[in-house]
């Protein structure tokens, strides 16, 4: 399930549910149906209770210097201060410019943004224009 190494529920926790099941809904579960259930729903209670992960993504143009209003390090350096308790698992830089497609670094970040978790995000800051 997207990488998560979730615990796998043993038999007497399945039967455990089979009965809670029927019990509740008045429907038999076979053991497989009891247990691809019990699984979805170990994988709801992770995605819910596990904390947000983001990424962080800081580009500056390398073709016009004086355009450019923040360094990348400003950047970073002003999200994590605005942005304290944010769980940054991983920070992309890339001095390059918008204008052509093909960015090495933009395409590496989308690229584990799309492998991650329903809980991965991005961020991703530009500075204003001038």
């Amino acid at each position: 399930m997207g990488g998560m190494n979730l615990p796998v529920p043993t038999p007497e926790q399945i039967q455990q549910f089979r009965a809670l099941y029927q019990s509740d809904f008045g429907v038999e579960l076979t053991q497989e149906e009891a247990r691809d259930k019990l699984i979805g729903l170990i994988h709801i209670a992770y995605v819910i209770y596990s904390p947000l992960k983001y990424f962080l993504y800081a580009r500056k143009s390398e073709e016009d210097n004086k355009r450019q209003v923040q360094s990348i390090e400003s950047q970073i350096k002003e999200l994590r201060q605005r942005f304290p308790d944010l769980n940054i698992v991983q920070v992309f830089e890339e001095a390059r410019t918008a204008k052509e497609p093909g960015r090495p670094i933009s395409i590496c970040w989308w690229n584990v943004f799309a492998k991650g978790s329903p809980r991965d995000f991005g961020v991703e800051h530009q500075p204003p224009p001038a």
